[in-house]
């Protein structure tokens, strides 16, 4: 039979899933950023050229290449990469140092047996769960994540966008023939 989880995992837990979605949407962000430009940029050479049809094809190639690697790397990695409380842990007493490895190890003693002397004084171990617990009760974890990435690269996917909508606007007939079929 598993125990109840804490206060403080589920804290734990909660940071760690915000961190998930700030990843997904940084990545996503980031997809829009890279993808749309390549598009616009493919499509205005396509316009003033009047590239071949084999450069067409090689063009869509290289922007889809270049929008599933940064799909791959931005998205896909980040979200299947394992985020433990330990992780979150260590990333909070990194924001702050005076927690000075109590709140990893409070993590890492809520995973053994409450009362098992193998793994060192049940009584010390329960003395650093509750001095961290008291000191985690205080922080706010959310200032432990850095939001100035995700906020660059959603401005980058904004910005991206917005060009997109001003090509729209300034050439709504060759984006009709730029847009696939309804």
């Amino acid at each position: 039979m598993s125990r109840p989880r804490t206060k403080l995992e589920m804290r734990l837990a909660a940071l760690r899933r915000q961190v998930r979605r700030l990843l997904l949407t940084h990545g996503a962000s980031l997809v829009l950023a890279v993808t749309i430009p390549l598009v616009l940029a493919a499509g205005l050479a396509d316009w003033t050229f009047h590239l071949d049809p084999i450069v067409r094809a090689a063009l869509l190639a290289t922007i889809a290449a270049v929008a599933v690697w940064t799909a791959w790397r931005r998205v896909v990695r980040p979200a299947l990469t394992p985020f433990k409380d330990l992780d979150v842990a260590l990333r909070i007493e990194k924001r702050w140092p005076g927690l000075e490895d109590r709140l990893a190890s409070t993590v890492q003693f809520l995973q053994l047996p409450a009362d098992d002397p193998a793994h060192g004084s049940p009584a010390l171990r329960r003395a650093t769960i509750e001095r961290a617990t008291a000191e985690a009760e205080k922080l706010d974890f959310r200032e432990a994540v850095d939001h100035r990435p995700i906020t660059r690269a959603a401005a980058l996917a904004a910005a991206a966008l917005l060009l997109a909508g001003s090509a729209v606007v300034l050439d709504p007939a060759s984006a009709r023939i730029a847009a696939p079929p309804p």
